[in-house]
């Protein structure tokens, strides 16, 4: 592989297939970058996953709260209990 100027690069190795989530995140004057969720999801599974975030942000946030607030209030460990 070419990079920039013509020099060679190489790829990093992957760890493991598949898709990175990150929850959470702000962008605006208050940035805050997502929470990366352990592991790595098949994209077949994100619709799935999807779904039960959007259970447990219905049963657990206040009027208007973001979800990067919820987290910060139940902690990430209790959408993770979720997702299992």
């Amino acid at each position: 592989m070419e990079g920039v100027a013509g020099k060679k690069r190489t790829p990093l190795p992957a760890k493991s297939r598949g898709l990175a989530l990150f929850l959470g995140g702000k962008f605006g004057r208050k940035y805050k970058m997502g929470q990366r969720l352990p592991g790595s999801f098949a994209e077949k599974d994100i619709p799935e996953i999807a779904a039960k975030l959007v259970a447990v942000y219905a049963a657990h946030a206040a009027p208007k709260e973001r979800f990067g607030d919820l987290i910060e209030r139940i902690g990430l460990e209790k959408i993770m209990a979720a997702l299992e």
